[in-house]
């Protein structure tokens, strides 16, 4: 086991947000950490790390006491990743990737060729090589984000602790780095722990999910598990949450009924577009619509007939009626 809390309370000021937790995370796998707004995800990450003391319990890495290590192994052993921007605009991007190399390059701080080779490949990895040129304050909040996992990525530390990493990133690029953090525990043997609201990448990507509720009660479990337990919906108490696909449903009223007839991505896209209109798809309704190959959407009965090439056009028109 890499870290682990022992009878735990975590706070601040000596008040308590939860207590009794013993949380677990172990070589070779990604935990994603869940729960809703201010239970305390970031206070539980800054006490597993050293950064905030816990009010009860101890922290342990590597089976021995976490407080027992001097500042310089910890960062030998741990890397963390806050979602605070440095205050610096000025400074250079490859400069602070290369501060991750910090604790290996000794009372100096001159890079050799394997500090170097390092630096690289965390700018490869993160995807920011395009960026090392550049000043902090010439950046997204996205790419600045990358940049802070590159510095963790150079430190090259066995446990990787990253709070909200996501946060800040588009699409593709939240789907990069946690493609980039599963490979990195799943082939490098490295132990990752994330606070995320990626709740879908968190289920299909993440080994465990450790998953905290309103009340400061932590569970922690295989994504499937948890899914089949019941315990994700009572975490989060999810509405439209289907666990057929680890998906959401949106809620919609749905008040009225037409046939529709339509194959493939078609009929589900159809299906999606109908119930924001309040209409779903019923076996039987004097109303129907049909999808034309590579023709229009037709519809007949009421509320009339019409011809519609967009479904848009189609969820307009029966918002009217």
């Amino acid at each position: 086991m890499r870290l682990e809390g022992r009878d735990l309370s975590i706070g601040h000021k000596g008040v308590p947000l939860a207590s009794k937790l013993d949380p677990k995370l172990y070589a070779q796998e990604l935990v994603c950490f869940l729960g809703p707004n201010g239970v305390g995800k970031t206070t539980l990450l800054k006490t597993l790390v050293g950064l905030m003391p816990a009010l009860d319990g101890e922290v342990f890495w590597g089976g021995e006491p976490l407080a027992g290590l001097s500042s310089l192994e910890r960062a030998k052993q741990l890397s963390l990743v806050l979602t605070g921007k440095p205050l610096a605009p000025l400074f250079p991007v490859l400069e602070l990737v290369a501060l991750g190399r910090q604790p290996h390059t000794g009372p100096f701080g001159r890079l050799g060729p394997i500090d170097q080779e390092k630096i690289e490949r965390a700018l490869e990895l993160a995807q920011i090589k395009d960026l090392s040129n550049r000043f902090l304050g010439q950046l997204s909040d996205g790419q600045l984000q990358r940049v802070m996992i590159a510095r963790a990525l150079a430190q090259d530390t066995p446990t990787l602790v990253l709070d909200e990493p996501t946060a800040f990133l588009d699409l593709p690029h939240r789907l990069s780095i946690l493609n980039l953090l599963h490979q990195l525990a799943a082939q490098e043997g490295k132990s990752i722990l994330l606070s995320t609201h990626e709740l879908d990448l968190a289920l299909r990507l993440a080994d465990r999910l450790w998953l905290m509720d309103a009340q400061g009660s932590l569970v922690q479990g295989a994504p499937e598990d948890l899914v089949l337990s019941g315990d994700l919906g009572r975490a989060f108490g999810l509405s439209g949450f289907d666990p057929l696909t680890g998906g959401f449903t949106a809620v919609h009223l749905l008040n009225k009924g037409l046939v529709l007839e339509a194959q493939g991505l078609e009929a589900v896209w159809a299906k999606r577009a109908l119930a924001r209109a309040g209409w779903a798809a019923l076996p039987y309704s004097q109303t129907k619509l049909t999808k034309v190959p590579d023709g229009p959407w037709v519809l007949t009965g009421p509320p009339g007939n019409g011809e519609f090439l967009a479904l848009g056009d189609l969820v307009r028109h029966l918002r009217k009626h």
